[in-house]
């Protein structure tokens, strides 16, 4: 390179170099302050929607009478029953006390006395009488038939009735009354019980 050329390449560079320097140390320092515009504000509108509670109304049901008709009845024809009549035995059963009396048609029932037998005659025996419907006021003998079909009968005066089911009946057995005898019993309304042969005498 010539010296001419170089001569004039570092004229260039230094000029340059100036003219940078200068712009640089003359460039206008802005101090005017930025404009400072309020930002807009921005209220706040969130609202709480209230939901209002419920409210009870009183409800009101009419309900109507119902009223039957006359088709809700049956209008077949009533039918009077059939009563057939049969002819039967009253049985009338009660517990005697002994302050009353009651009776009895199906009679006194004699199911065992005790005892039922005696070795001798001319005794005070007393006999204990079991069955059913013994009434108050009841009455006790010991009869026998003889060979002419003449009855005898020893008559009881003395009578202690427990209740319905027993008794005791006292018997004077008089002399030469051997054989077998028959108890009967009758309450005051008239019905009767008979233990056949139910009692021997013995000689």
């Amino acid at each position: 390179m010539k010296n001419g050329q170089i001569t004039g390449f570092l004229t260039i560079m230094i000029l340059g170099f100036l003219l940078i320097s200068g712009c640089t140390s003359t460039a206008p320092t802005s101090t005017t302050p930025l404009p400072t515009t309020p930002l807009p504000t921005i209220a706040s509108t969130t609202s709480v929607e209230t939901i209002p509670e419920p409210t009870t109304s009183a409800i009101t049901t009419s309900i109507a009478p119902i009223v039957p008709t006359s088709a809700d009845y049956e209008t077949s024809p009533r039918v009077s029953p059939t009563i057939t009549s049969i002819s039967t035995t009253p049985v009338t059963t009660a517990i005697v006390s002994s302050s009353s009396t009651t009776t009895s048609e199906r009679g006194i029932d004699i199911t065992s006395i005790n005892p039922d037998w005696i070795s001798a005659s001319d005794q005070y025996l007393p006999i204990n009488v079991y069955g059913s419907n013994f009434q108050d006021g009841i009455k006790a003998k010991l009869t026998q038939k003889g060979p002419t079909g003449i009855s005898s009968d020893i008559i009881s005066y003395n009578i202690i009735r427990t209740d319905t089911t027993q008794m005791r009946c006292f018997f004077t057995i008089p002399e030469r009354s051997a054989g077998s005898w028959s108890l009967v019993l009758t309450n005051t309304d008239g019905t009767t019980g008979t233990l056949e042969n139910g009692f021997v005498v013995y000689s």
